[in-house]
């Protein structure tokens, strides 16, 4: 929410939106300037289309008002029998790029299994690997 100071009180505090989505955690960023609107309701962020995105040293993500998402992970040192990499959002329909080598990685035959919210890494294909996850949230 937002509690705009109008030079003599307060205005009260009024939920900020992107588009018709209600902003999620990090969808403002510090040291950013955004143009709002007030539509007597809420506000609304004219310049800007993330509606919520998080960052950490091995998994971040970007999510868009129209439902585009873009999510980084580091996995290091892959176990010998694999390993499951869990989705910071789950998404309907995605693709997997591998970050060191630029290579769709659904195309090899590394990958046993996809679903929703993780991926399965084969250790044959992938020993160290950064991945690129680019998609629509569920």
């Amino acid at each position: 929410t937002l509690n705009v100071h109008n030079g003599k009180n307060y205005t009260g505090a009024a939920p900020v939106y992107v588009g018709k989505y209600q902003c999620g955690i990090g969808a403002i960023s510090g040291c950013c300037t955004y143009e709002m609107l007030f539509d007597g309701a809420h506000y609304v962020i004219l310049n800007s289309d993330i509606v919520a995105q998080e960052t950490s040293d091995t998994a971040s993500y970007i999510k868009h008002g129209n439902g585009y998402i873009v999510q980084f992970f580091r996995e290091i040192n892959i176990p010998t029998d694999g390993t499951w990499i869990n989705l910071s959002i789950a998404m309907q329909s995605y693709i997997i790029v591998d970050g060191r080598r630029g290579e769709n990685l659904q195309d090899t035959t590394g990958w046993a299994i996809k679903e929703k919210n993780r991926f399965f890494v084969n250790p044959e294909t992938a020993h160290n690997a950064d991945f690129l996850i680019i998609g629509f949230s569920v």
